[in-house]
């Protein structure tokens, strides 16, 4: 009788012991993840091919206060606000370009990389734009 509770006295402290030990492991590996990546939610107002029609929503945008960034990729200029961290301020702002009698599209981004992540923490958006693909978060 005595063997069987020591047997099960100390499966039950591998059990927490190992428990913790997972817990901790994969607790670091999350925490590790989130290091190396950002997801940033924008509008996307337009896509243009001439570069006059896009500064004219930039300075439109700007008119109301909502930073405007031109990114070129392909020989088309994508005009974007509204960037955060948090997609209800996007959407909020979304608002805003309803109200101005714009449309847009509101768009997902996954950043990933210690370069990238550090762009996107010092607020550089348009290298982080030019840099990723973007996925439609779509309605």
């Amino acid at each position: 009788m005595g063997n069987r509770r020591l047997i099960i006295t100390f499966a039950l402290v591998f059990a927490a012991v190992f428990s913790l030990f997972y817990y901790a492991m994969f607790h670091m590996l999350d925490v590790e993840e989130t290091k190396t990546q950002r997801t940033l939610y924008l509008n996307q107002v337009g896509i243009f091919e001439e570069s006059d029609n896009a500064q004219k929503i930039c300075d439109q945008l700007q008119e109301h206060q909502l930073s405007a960034y031109p990114v070129e990729k392909e020989g088309r200029i994508t005009v974007v606000t509204s960037i955060y961290a948090e997609e209800e301020k996007t959407e909020q702002e979304g608002k805003t370009i309803e109200e101005m009698g714009m449309n847009y599209l509101t768009k997902k981004i996954t950043v990933e990389g210690s370069e990238l992540v550090q762009a996107v923490d010092d607020g550089d958006y348009v290298r982080v734009l030019q840099a990723v693909d973007d996925e439609d978060t779509g309605d």
